[in-house]
């Protein structure tokens, strides 16, 4: 989710409570342990050198363990996400465009 938020190491006060939200809506997590797995997620990836393979390896991992459906409908988390500040910018729809490619929702 932080690849399509345009600035992944950083996302947005709105975004960041859009993806807290998310992760109650979709994952049924508590908001403590969502803010604990956010911050671990953007410690995780700052620390990353190679964020292009970070996004790849998390895309595959994605995809090895949830079924089509749950990809589709992760994808319109995706692009809700990338929408929360408007219409997304080239940068998300990048990220939108790999993650679709990765997972074969847009071949």
């Amino acid at each position: 989710m932080l690849e399509v938020c345009g600035t992944p190491d950083t996302p947005s006060v709105d975004q960041g409570e859009t993806i807290l939200l998310i992760a109650n809506e979709v994952l049924g997590m508590e908001p403590q342990a969502a803010v604990q797995a956010l911050s671990e997620i953007i410690a995780i990836r700052a620390a990353t050198p190679d964020k292009d393979a970070f996004y790849l390896d998390m895309i595959d991992v994605i995809s090895s363990n949830v079924s089509r459906k749950q990809v589709i409908e992760l994808d319109e988390v995706l692009v809700r996400l990338s929408e929360v500040e408007g219409l997304p910018t080239p940068l998300q729809m990048r990220a939108l465009e790999i993650f679709r490619t990765q997972t074969g929702v847009m071949a």
